[in-house]
């Protein structure tokens, strides 16, 4: 896989953007004779950015780096872009990752502290991001804004290593928002 490949994976991955409410209705359903080279791949999360909304939502958190040494971010880039990148991941299953993701059967994660975002595990980091993005609008219903802002696209790749390589060209080209996390 080289390098030119990856832009014009990236190029594909932009034009494919499609509603979130698209995914969610398959989610759920079991499928026989499943193909499971057509399972594994690349998504991306991105929100539908309608009036620059964003401006107006709490984009400054705290998070804990290494040795516990807080770190201000700021979800400042892309502000003015239609779709705005918010999470690239890698998986051997879509349905069950993006189910993962969603959580749709939980209305709030409560996993905010004044200004710290806290993300239990990289499964949650989409909610937990989209949960925070909306923690100080009262009677904001998080289901209902994830279907109306969120959007997905997705690449079928079967070989693990392009999936990790791909992905990390990804994050470094589309700068996702929620895909900030704390070295270890």
């Amino acid at each position: 896989m080289d390098y030119k490949r990856f832009q014009d994976i990236e190029n594909e991955l932009r034009a494919n953007i499609t509603e979130i409410n698209y995914y969610v209705s398959i989610i759920d359903k079991k499928y026989k004779n499943f193909d499971n080279s057509k399972n594994m791949g690349i998504y991306i999360f991105w929100y539908k950015n309608q009036c620059n909304e964003l401006y107006g939502l709490n984009r400054i958190f705290s998070i804990d780096g290494p040795l516990k040494i807080e770190q201000k971010v700021e979800w400042n880039w892309n502000l003015d872009d239609e779709f705005v990148c918010l999470y690239i991941g890698k998986t051997r299953n879509f349905r069950k990752r993006i189910g993962l993701h969603l959580l749709l059967d939980t209305e709030n994660l409560g996993n905010i502290d004044g200004n710290k975002l806290y993300k239990k595990t990289t499964s949650c980091q989409l909610r937990s991001g989209f949960d925070y993005l909306y923690s100080k609008n009262d009677g904001i219903h998080i289901k209902d804004e994830l279907m109306k802002h969120l959007y997905l696209s997705i690449y079928f790749e079967d070989n693990f290593i392009h999936r990790f390589y791909l992905e990390n060209y990804l994050v470094g080209r589309l700068r996702p928002w929620f895909n900030v996390d704390s070295e270890r």
